[in-house]
C-alpha cells in the first residue's frame, strides 16, 4: 500500500516538476537565429539549453513581386527579410513562441527577446499565460508598434495619428487591430514573474519612452518583480557589439550584462557571477519621475510636430509662389 501511494504521489507531482532552465531567444526583424550570438554572453544557460526562434519573415519570398525582390537584396545582404510574412510582433509571431514553449513544458524557460521578438514574447504570455515561464528578459521592446514610427512621422509633419496606417502600407501583414503589447500587459496573470527591461537612451529605432511605458504599466498591473536597466549608449540590438562587432564600451556592455545578471541572481537563474550584483534597487524606478520622462518625451514629439508642419507650410508657400512667379513671367513674355 505504501509503495502504491508512493508510486501515486510521483506521477502526480511529475506535472508539476521541471527538468531545467532553458532560454528561449526570439530575434529581431531583418534579421535569425544568429542574432542569439550577440546575446550570449548575456544569456545565462549552458549550449544544450539555449535556442533561438526562427521567425515567418525568415523564410525566403516564393512570389514573383516586389517583396521577392527586397528579400532577394536583403538576404544576399546576410539580413533575411520578408515582408509578407512580417507579423510584427503578432499573429504566426506569438505562435512561433508558443509552438516552442509548449515544446518545452517540463522545462522552465528564461524568454530572452529582442524587439520584435520582445513583442512576441509578450504577446505570447499574455495570450497563452504558459506557467513553465521562470522569467521573461526584454531589450528594446516595442510598447506599440506603430508608434515606433512617431519619430519619423513628427519629422515628416504628418500626424501622428496616421501611425498605425503608415506603419500597415509599410508592413502589410501587420494586423490592424493588433493588441498592442503595452495593452496586453493587463492580461498577464503571473503577477510575480519576474520581468526585466533593458533599452539604450540612445535607440534609433524603438525610441526610450517605449520602455518608459512598459515599466510603468507593468508596475501599474501590480507585477511585483519588474525590473528596468537604462543604458546611456549602444544602438538598437548591438548594446553588447558596436558595429563592427567588438566588444562595445564598458558604458553599454558592462552595465548590460550587470543588469541581466544581477537580475538571474536575484530570482534563482544560472548567472555569471563575474557580472552580477546582489543590489537590484538600481533597476527600480520612481514611478513619478518615470511619468515625468514620459511626458517629456511626448512634449518633445508635439514641438517636433508643430515645427515640421510650419517648415512643410512655408516650403508649399514658396514653391507655389515661384510656380506662379514663373508662370506669370512666361505669360508676360
Amino acid at each position: 500500500m505504501f509503495y502504491r501511494s508512493l508510486f501515486t504521489l510521483l506521477c502526480l507531482s511529475t506535472t508539476a516538476i521541471f527538468s531545467d532552465f532553458y532560454t528561449v531567444y526570439a530575434h529581431g526583424i531583418i534579421d535569425g537565429p544568429q542574432q542569439m550570438n550577440r546575446f550570449i554572453e548575456a544569456i545565462a544557460t549552458d549550449a544544450a539549453h539555449n535556442t533561438a526562434l526562427t521567425f515567418p519573415d525568415t523564410i525566403k519570398e516564393t512570389k514573383y513581386d516586389i517583396n521577392r525582390l527586397a528579400s532577394e537584396v536583403s538576404t544576399s545582404l546576410g539580413k533575411p527579410f520578408n515582408r509578407s510574412n512580417m507579423y510584427m510582433g503578432q499573429n504566426q509571431d506569438i505562435q512561433t513562441v508558443h509552438q516552442t514553449v509548449q515544446s518545452h513544458s517540463h522545462d522552465q524557460l528564461i524568454l530572452y527577446g529582442c524587439s520584435r521578438g520582445a513583442a512576441a514574447i509578450i504577446g505570447e504570455v499574455s495570450t497563452h499565460n504558459p506557467t513553465n515561464v521562470a522569467a521573461i528578459v526584454l531589450d528594446a521592446a516595442p510598447a506599440n508598434m506603430p508608434a515606433t514610427l512617431h519619430g519619423k512621422l513628427a519629422l515628416l509633419g504628418i500626424h501622428l495619428s496616421y501611425d498605425t496606417t503608415v506603419f500597415s502600407t509599410i508592413f502589410p501583414a501587420y494586423p490592424y487591430n493588433s493588441i498592442t503589447p503595452f495593452d496586453a500587459i493587463k492580461n498577464i496573470k503571473n503577477k510575480n514573474l519576474p520581468i526585466l527591461l533593458l533599452h539604450s537612451e540612445n535607440d534609433l529605432l524603438v525610441s526610450f519612452d517605449h520602455a518608459l511605458k512598459l515599466y510603468k504599466e507593468f508596475k501599474k498591473e501590480g507585477f511585483n518583480n519588474v525590473y528596468f536597466a537604462r543604458i546611456k549608449d549602444g544602438r538598437h540590438s548591438f548594446m553588447l557589439k558596436d558595429k563592427y562587432g567588438n566588444n562595445a564600451p564598458d558604458t553599454c556592455r558592462k552595465p548590460y550584462l550587470q543588469a541581466v545578471h544581477s537580475f538571474y541572481k536575484k530570482h534563482n537563474l544560472p548567472y555569471n557571477p563575474e557580472y552580477a550584483l546582489d543590489d537590484m534597487t538600481p533597476y527600480e524606478h520612481n514611478l513619478d519621475q518615470i511619468n515625468y520622462e514620459i511626458q517629456k518625451c511626448i512634449h518633445k514629439l508635439q514641438q517636433q510636430y508643430t515645427y515640421s508642419v510650419k517648415r512643410n507650410t512655408v516650403a508649399v508657400i514658396l514653391t507655389t509662389a515661384a510656380i506662379l512667379l514663373y508662370a506669370y513671367r512666361k505669360a508676360s513674355s
